[in-house]
């Protein structure tokens, strides 16, 4: 049982095969925690998402006030190092 749940775990649901979907429903029938795992995985994929995007979004708004802030500058060459 274990190898055939194992992609309950690394695989997000909408990345599953037809078979891998009736599998998934006769494996939690089996073992309902096996269901908490997978949701509990998901809500982690999600915080940590988010958590990217949110730091790259940060990162791009900081590049953009510093191009900003270099207005009027001449030597660019120096602050962009090429």
């Amino acid at each position: 049982m274990r190898q055939e749940s194992r992609y309950l775990i690394y695989k997000t649901s909408r990345d599953w095969t037809v078979n891998q979907r009736k599998r998934s429903e006769v494996l939690i029938e089996k073992n309902p925690l096996l269901k908490e795992v997978h949701q509990l995985k998901v809500e982690f994929r999600n915080i940590y998402k988010n958590t990217l995007k949110t730091n790259a979004e940060s990162f791009n708004a900081k590049i953009k006030n510093f191009k900003t802030n270099l207005k009027g500058v001449i030597e660019t060459k120096f602050f962009f190092l090429t």
